[in-house]
This record gives C-alpha cells, sequence and structure tokens, in this order.
C-alpha cells in the first residue's frame, strides 16, 4: 500500500509540474505533422502499417510503426479536434511513464527522492518540450511506457525467477519497437539494467538475452523485407557524439538572453564536474547506479549514427536526467560543499529547464514563424497534394495561413521572406494575434 501510495504522489507531482510546463501551449493549435497523421484511417491503412510503411500518406521517413498508427488514430477518436485534451492525455502519459522510471532507479537502488528528482530534471529539460507541445510526439512516452514496463517485468522475473514475467517483458519490448523501431538500440540498456537489478541470475538473464535478440533480430528482418524504402544502420560517429554531448546538457547549449546563456554554459560543464565528483567520492559513495544510467544515456544515442534530430533523443534524456538524479543525491550526501552545489544545478536543472523550455515551445506558438512555414508547407507546399487533413482542421489552417498573407502557394516566397525579416528584426516573442514573429530559441535547422 506505501509502495501504491508513494507510485500516486509521485504521478501526480509530475502531472502538476508538467501541466505548469504545458499550460501556456494548451490551446495552441495542432502543427504540420499532426496536421495529417492524427486522424482516422481506413481499415486497409491500418492493415497495411504491420506489413509496409506506417504514413498512408508517404510524407514521413518510412518505417515499421503499426502501433503509432493505431495510437494516432484512437487518441483521435476519442479526443477530436480538441487540442487541449490532447496536450493534456500527452501530459498524463508523461507523468506516467516518469513515475514508472522513479519505479526502475528505486529497483536498482537509487533513493525515491532522487528518482523523483530526477523525473524533474526530465520533465523541465528543452528537450522534453516536443513530447507534449507537438501532439505527434505524444508516440514517445507510449514507447517509454513499452520500455518501462519491459525493465520493470524482466526485474521482477529475474529476482522472483519467473518465466512469464520474463515472457511480459519481450512482449512489452517489442511493442515499444512496433511503435518506433529505435527501440531496437535500447537492447543493451535493458540487458545492463537488467543484470544491475538481479546479477546473481546470470542464467536466467542469458536465456532471456537469447529471446530479446530473437524477438529484436526478427522484428528487424521483418522490418527489411517489408518497408524497403526506410533507412538502413548508419555509421555516422560525428553525428552520434553531437547528440552525447546534447542529452548531457538537459538545458540545451543554445540560449537567447543572459539567463539561458548562464545555464547552457553551466549545464556544458554539468557531465564533467558531475563525472569528476563521483570518481573523487568513490570511497565514500556507490556511484554505480549512476554510472549504469550515465552508459544508458550514452547508449540510448546510437540512433543518432543514423539520423539525429532532437526530439529522437527522448530515451537518452530520459537516463541522463537518471544518471544526475542518482549523481546529485549521492554526492550531496558525502559532503556539505557538495550538498549545496548539488543543489544549484539541480535547481538550475529544473527552474532554468522551465525557463528555457517555455521559450522553446514558442516554436510551436500559432504565430511562430517556425509554425507558420511548417504548416504552409503542408497546406500549399510540398505536401499538399499528399496531406490527408481532415475537414475541419483544414478550415482552421486555412484561417490561421490567411490572417498571415498566405492564401496559395504563390504566397509562400512572401512569406519566406517575411520570416528573413523577423529573424533579423523581430519581434522574437508573440506580440499580437496574426503578427508573425521569430522563436527566440528555434530549432537547429531553422
Amino acid at each position: 500500500m506505501r509502495a501504491l501510495r508513494g507510485a500516486a504522489a509521485s504521478f501526480l507531482l509530475f502531472f502538476i509540474v508538467g501541466l505548469a510546463l504545458a499550460w501556456p501551449a494548451l490551446r495552441w493549435p495542432m502543427v504540420y505533422d499532426d496536421l495529417h497523421l492524427l486522424r482516422t484511417f481506413a481499415p486497409e491503412e491500418r492493415a497495411r502499417a504491420w506489413w509496409g510503411s506506417w504514413d498512408p500518406d508517404g510524407i514521413e521517413h518510412p518505417g515499421l510503426r503499426p502501433l503509432t498508427l493505431l495510437f494516432n488514430e484512437a487518441r483521435y477518436r476519442v479526443l477530436g479536434e480538441d487540442v487541449a485534451a490532447h496536450r493534456l492525455f500527452l501530459v498524463a502519459l508523461f507523468a506516467l511513464y516518469a513515475s514508472l522510471l522513479v519505479r526502475v532507479a528505486g529497483s536498482l537502488g537509487v533513493p525515491e527522492p532522487a528518482a523523483i528528482g530526477a523525473g524533474l530534471l526530465l520533465l523541465c529539460s528543452r528537450y522534453s518540450v516536443y513530447h507534449y507541445a507537438w501532439l505527434t510526439d505524444g508516440n514517445h512516452p507510449l514507447q517509454g511506457l513499452f520500455f518501462a514496463a519491459a525493465t520493470l517485468a524482466l526485474m521482477a522475473g529475474l529476482r522472483r525467477r519467473s518465466p512469464p514475467w520474463l515472457v511480459a517483458s519481450l512482449l512489452a519490448f517489442a511493442s515499444a519497437v512496433l511503435v518506433r523501431e529505435d527501440a531496437l538500440a535500447l537492447v543493451p540498456v535493458l540487458l545492463l539494467l537488467g543484470f544491475m537489478a538481479a546479477p546473481a541470475e546470470r542464467r536466467a538473464l542469458m536465456a532471456f538475452a537469447v529471446g530479446l535478440l530473437a524477438v529484436s533480430g526478427a522484428l528487424f528482418v521483418h522490418r527489411l523485407h517489408t518497408v524497403p524504402d526506410a533507412p538502413p544502420p548508419g555509421m555516422d560517429v560525428q553525428s552520434f557524439f553531437v547528440a552525447v554531448r546534447r542529452v548531457l546538457n538537459l538545458v540545451g547549449p543554445e540560449s537567447f538572453d543572459g539567463l539561458s546563456r548562464a545555464l547552457a554554459w553551466t549545464w556544458t560543464a554539468a557531465p564533467v564536474l558531475v563525472v569528476l565528483g563521483l570518481m573523487l567520492c568513490r570511497r565514500s559513495i556507490d556511484a554505480r547506479p549512476a554510472f549504469v544510467f550515465l552508459a544508458s544515456a550514452v547508449l540510448a544515442c546510437t540512433p543518432a549514427l543514423t539520423f539525429r534530430r532532437d526530439d529522437m533523443l527522448f530515451f537518452a534524456v530520459s537516463f541522463a536526467a537518471l544518471f544526475y538524479g542518482s549523481a546529485l543525491w549521492a554526492l550531496a550526501r558525502d559532503h556539505p560543499a557538495l550538498r549545496a552545489a548539488a543543489a544549484v544545478l539541480f535547481a538550475s536543472g529544473v527552474l532554468g529547464g522551465a525557463h528555457v523550455s517555455r521559450a522553446f515551445a514558442l516554436n510551436f506558438h500559432p504565430d511562430s514563424a517556425r509554425a507558420i512555414r511548417w504548416n504552409a508547407q503542408m497546406l500549399y507546399g510540398a505536401y499538399a497534394e499528399r496531406a490527408t487533413i481532415p475537414a475541419e482542421r483544414r478550415t482552421a489552417l486555412e484561417r490561421q495561413l490567411a490572417a498571415h498573407g498566405v492564401m496559395s502557394a504563390a504566397d509562400l516566397p512572401g512569406l519566406g521572406s517575411r520570416i528573413g525579416r523577423a529573424r533579423r528584426n523581430g519581434p522574437f516573442e508573440p506580440v499580437a494575434p496574426g503578427t508573425l514573429f521569430f522563436p527566440p530559441l528555434p530549432e537547429n535547422d531553422f
């Protein structure tokens, strides 16, 4: 009963924090990929997602993601065009995922306050904005729930020597892969976490590893045959190291004001300083959980060898937050001076991260140059002929773009000129409805 109350309390805390972060964006309209992915699908489209690429419109990167398509349709059937309800649902999903991470960390010996602190760092990370502001990216928390369930089931199966729990872990992991195939990168992470939770059960873990590799290999081969256009595994080492560097800076390396510059510098130095502190104090503290999560964060960056984008850092940021949460707690228990430094870094990650997240979320504001350009591409640009957009949403989108002088493909060059002026001269924050602004913390490719 105590564990249940603790889980409920952590979920409520994460939901409240997530709601506070998402509140300004709660009623912002759908953006870009949302426009054609959140809808109902024909029976043949649902069936084809299991034997081909997941996007019937052929706009998104090819991949085997049938559960993403089913998830998108299910939430659209329930929530319809109510964007506030969609975002509240994503906040709840994210809070549930963070609560499960608390249980995962606790299974490795991380004190509950440290694990909850890690959950707060995760929610307030600038990279988490994608998963509550951009509706399409709500599939990442769903994938996270499946992976967290797989991890907890594996730990229970090893400790109880229970084959049904191990089978449940395999099924949950397969579900995570069928949401997004980049979950295959988490195979070594799952095995590492299982080993750390039950190091004496090596024989059972080896048997599970055989099953896990068989399931993962079968899904990968199925993807090769059914989605031949999907990108094969890559070896872009530079992109991988860029991803690792970005993940370990939870507030992000970019800045837009004095406070964000100080935060960026602080968190650029943070991984080096925290690892150094753990090494210096290794005789008086147990740093193993922190280093396990650090290794997991690095391993979770391996999809960047093929393709790197900030919204694909969901798992890597999750493990980085667990690394910082467990490491700062261990250091704080060792020495008063370290306690003060750990408290300052933690506060900067939560409060400073929230400050940066608020600015980054403006990319999705309906008058943001980013959102307007994205939506114009979908309605009048390169994807106009392929995008299947529900009628009510299309009408609202036409009104949104018309307010910015975009009523046909002929208006796109003029929009580009206005975006260029806003980039140079501002405004850099919302001014009045219908007034174009350039986001203060734009995405890297914008």
